[in-house]
């Protein structure tokens, strides 16, 4: 434990907590006033009768918000953020100085950020625990990552978009099986993403021929490289969709910034004319926008405790710039290349 835990815990605790006291008084005091025949999803996925209730809601509420024009770019942008997240756990997870750590424990703060919103997970709980376990030794070897799990990630993480393409295409009607299966599928990935990346990190190791005095350094300069070209992908693809998706609300209309101003002026008591469901898309499109915000914050206070002021603030303006999720896979990426620093071991003599 260090002075970084604490800063973390008072920076982003309370910030985590309002979001999350926000989230469920707006959206409880809707649910509240739900009839049992209002939502027409399905109700039967398990024949366990509490996680049936539980996933019901969850695709219900994914429905509600792609059905609302704004808040499916929100969802979409969100999308594309989650993915960098998760390349982002699963790989501080898999260093040396974390792997038994809870921080390693990937399939759980994937499946909460899923459920609860990235940015109530990422406030209240990782930032927090990242920074406990933060080590203060700068030992270059205390950072690595296999290469094989880098690249594992990465694959595992490109499969689990399918379903989004497959959701964002025609292919998945509204209100179809198809449509619920694929929002199910998204929802329950990480328990199969962990188990992909763990199980194929073997298949993608490199062979090792140099000697046995080259191989520690090259170890190093394997893993610096396939995270850095993982975090680089996911910016690009970032990137295209951030812009894919500004070009989509030209094209369909959406004034962005009066879209933003309806949502945060938006009252969980409704409005004039709104049925149930078109208040829950509008509720809930509310949560994600602040989910989008509050998570971005969250990255700027994960990039401060580490690289300072500066780069804080360049995360938080990039994010306006270039989007959320490739600003913060791009630091990643500049990051990767500050802890893996190969002229740190040439210096020690190794």
């Amino acid at each position: 434990m260090n002075g970084k835990f604490w800063i973390a815990l008072l920076l982003s605790t309370p910030i985590g907590f309002f979001g999350f006291h926000h989230a469920l008084h707006n959206l409880g005091s809707w649910y509240n006033e739900l009839n049992g025949d209002v939502i027409s999803a399905r109700t039967f996925y398990t024949s366990l009768p509490v996680l049936d209730a539980i996933l019901t809601g969850q695709v219900t509420a994914t429905q509600l918000i792609h059905r609302h024009p704004f808040g499916n770019v929100l969802a979409s942008l969100m999308y594309g953020m989650t993915g960098t997240f998760f390349a982002i756990i699963a790989t501080e997870g898999s260093r040396r100085h974390l792997q038994g750590t809870p921080l390693a424990w990937t399939w759980l703060w994937a499946i909460l950020a899923n459920f609860m919103g990235l940015s109530n997970i990422l406030l209240i709980l990782w930032i927090p625990l990242y920074f406990y376990h933060y080590p203060r030794s700068n030992d270059v070897h205390l950072w690595t990552v296999s290469t094989g799990r880098a690249r594992a990630i990465l694959a595992s993480l490109v499969i689990g978009y399918i379903p989004l393409v497959v959701y964002q295409s025609w292919i998945a009607e509204p209100n179809s099986t198809m449509e619920e299966n694929v929002i199910l599928m998204w929802t329950l990935f990480p328990f199969a993403w962990v188990f992909l990346y763990v199980s194929s990190t073997p298949l993608f190791e490199p062979r090792n021929t140099s000697t046995a005095i080259a191989k520690n350094i090259i170890e190093i300069v394997q893993s610096k490289v396939a995270v850095e070209t993982m975090y680089m992908f996911l910016g690009v693809l970032n990137l295209l969709m951030y812009f894919g998706l500004y070009l989509d609300t030209q094209w369909n209309g959406i004034l962005i910034k009066d879209s933003v101003v309806s949502l945060v002026m938006a009252q969980s008591h409704g409005g004039v004319g709104l049925s149930p469901l078109q208040l829950g898309q509008v509720l809930l499109s509310q949560f994600r926008l602040l989910d989008v915000v509050l998570a971005t914050i969250g990255c700027s206070i994960w990039v401060l405790l580490q690289d300072g002021l500066f780069c804080a603030v360049v995360i938080a303006l990039g994010s306006i710039l270039v989007g959320p999720g490739s600003s913060v896979a791009f630091y990643a990426a500049y990051r990767e290349n500050r802890i893996q620093d190969v002229n740190k071991l040439a210096k020690k003599g190794q």
